[in-house]
């Protein structure tokens, strides 16, 4: 009774420090705000749109930005705050889908690689070093038009792109836990090879990645952007960050607010999961934490 007490209040002594060190770190708690705002953004996003985002209205074309039209209207005539509301709902959509599914092929990949060793780590990681090979958004660009544009292709795409960073990274955390006496007492105790990634493997090997993960939802944010920027990724009419910059570009001079504000949709999301992943880097840190 009094061991499972003191786990519970090592868990809490645990919580209760992880927030000092996020309230110590004000660039973070800027960057959770602005994660936060997006996601409530994205949930509540129905409550929050004073307008239909797909809706054209053509006598409302390329309006100013005005307490009817808080951001102005784009050529269609669509309120354009509207969109960009509706717009982080996509956002999360793509980031969430790529990082999820390159964290899985990632996973199986370096675990394997790393755990195995071998002839199984020198073909897993050949593999991976051809993906790497190729700049990330030209192979991602080369794959969307070999699928087809879309916005389900272009995830795709950028999942099979993203995987070779993880898989390289939990490469080496595996390698680093192979060889700790826990593994070789599971071992001695006749444990199976998949009861020892999936007990002691996994759980100790995820805090980098988790770190990665977040630093890396800005970047697949920003190259969905980029791949819908130029017509490979989200298609009319959906209201997506890159194409909404793409359609308004043609009016900059005239209707500044058209590519205006969902260029700074982009960036400051961006911005704030970028420090979101810098604060959770420090906060994780072993030494920190002593």
């Amino acid at each position: 009774m009094a061991l499972v007490e003191d786990q519970t209040e090592r868990r809490s002594r645990d919580w209760r420090f992880t927030l000092h060190l996020i309230w110590k770190n004000p660039l973070m708690v800027v960057g959770l705000a602005v994660v936060c705002l997006l996601f409530l953004m994205a949930i509540f996003a129905p409550l929050i749109s004073p307008h239909d985002p797909f809706k054209i209205n053509p006598p409302q074309r390329l309006k100013p930005p005005s307490t009817t039209h808080l951001l102005g209207t784009d050529v269609a005539g669509r309120d354009i705050f509207s969109r960009i509301v509706y717009g982080a709902r996509i956002t999360l959509q793509i980031g969430i889908t790529v990082i999820v599914l390159a964290l899985l092929i990632g996973y199986i990949f370096g675990i394997m690689a790393g755990f195995f060793g071998g002839a199984v780590d020198e073909l897993f990681m050949r593999i991976t070093d051809i993906f790497m090979s190729f700049p990330y958004l030209i192979l991602a660009m080369g794959l969307t038009v070999a699928l087809g544009p879309s916005i389900q292709n272009a995830m795709l795409a950028m999942a099979v792109v993203w995987w070779p960073t993880y898989a390289r990274l939990v490469r080496g955390e595996v390698l680093k836990l192979r060889g700790r006496a826990f593994i070789y007492a599971s071992k001695g105790l006749g444990a199976t090879n998949l009861f020892i990634i999936l007990r002691h493997i996994f759980p100790n090997s995820w805090m980098p990645v988790v770190v990665q993960s977040s630093l890396d939802f800005g970047r697949v944010i920003m190259y969905a952007a980029s791949l819908s920027f130029i017509g490979l990724g989200a298609q009319p009419p959906t209201p997506e960050w890159g194409a909404m910059i793409s359609d308004g570009r043609a009016f900059l001079e005239q209707a500044w607010w058209y590519p205006t504000f969902p260029g700074l949709a982009i960036m400051v999301t961006i911005l704030g999961f970028n420090l979101m992943g810098d604060g959770l880097r420090d906060i994780l840190d072993p030494r920190l934490r002593r």
